[in-house]
């Protein structure tokens, strides 16, 4: 459980704060801060990893010392010259039994093939895994991830949303993303933001089901909610949900 009060954070010659008052509570599970670019989920993320110190209020994030940080590029917190050699980085450098750890991560993310590669030569699929294998590595159990899915195609998505559900289990994860298919997918909540201010939180397919909220908020309408919407149906739990009924119902 995470346990924000009263945030606010202004970066430096900046004329209005990127975070404002925010407070909620982070349970377990997969949450998604929501908004559109500037509405500061990128900042928030940072502050819960403990990268940003905020301005006021204060931040519990459990009897974990750290949390863990998977950048929107990848690449660019890669600074080994093997992807095993990588992924033992942080747990080394907390003192760790680093090379079990490593182990564990590779295997639990299903990229133990590509340990003696180069990082930098994979895909963009596989390079978003290596980041968050580097961060399993040393940090159990809270996960911060800028914008996880960005760039892959739905495939890709899928599988970054599959392998995350697996996690959640043992580790919070908080994501930010504007990608609100992926959210409606994955996410267990949703914080939303606007102008670095809480605009709404909630259970993640009741916030994006409504449609004004996702206008609102600068977010697309998840394509699942448009689909039911012209069926006049409840929108689905699931895109496989919502591939049963349609196979189900003769409609195009």
């Amino acid at each position: 459980m995470i346990q924000i009060e009263n945030l606010s954070y202004s970066y430096p010659n900046a004329d209005k704060k990127a975070i404002s008052g925010i407070s909620t509570r982070i349970g377990n599970g997969i949450t998604a801060i929501m908004g559109k670019n500037g509405s500061g989920k990128t900042t928030l993320l940072k502050i819960i990893a403990g990268l940003i110190e905020p301005d006021e209020g204060a931040i519990d994030t459990g009897d974990e010392k750290y949390a863990g940080f998977v950048p929107e590029n990848p690449e660019e917190g890669f600074f080994e010259n093997t992807v095993r050699e990588e992924v033992e980085f942080f747990p080394k450098n907390l003192d760790l039994d680093f090379k079990k750890r490593a182990e564990k991560s590779l295997e639990k993310l299903n990229i133990t093939h590509l340990a003696e590669r180069s990082p930098f030569t994979l895909s963009a699929g596989e390079m978003k895994k290596v980041s968050i294998a580097s961060v399993l590595s040393g940090v159990q159990k809270t996960m911060t991830l800028d914008e996880p899915v960005k760039s892959l195609n739905k495939e890709g998505e899928t599988k970054i949303g599959t392998m995350l559900e697996k996690l959640k289990g043992s580790t919070t994860i908080i994501l930010a993303t504007h990608n609100s298919n992926f959210a409606y997918e994955f996410a267990d909540e949703v914080i939303i933001l606007e102008n670095g201010k809480m605009l709404k939180e909630g259970d993640a397919r009741s916030v994006l089901s409504n449609r004004k909220l996702c206008e609102k908020a600068g977010l697309e309408v998840p394509g699942i909610v448009k689909w039911a919407e012209k069926r006049g149906i409840t929108p689905p739990g699931s895109f496989e949900k919502a591939l049963e009924i349609f196979s189900g119902d003769g409609s195009d």
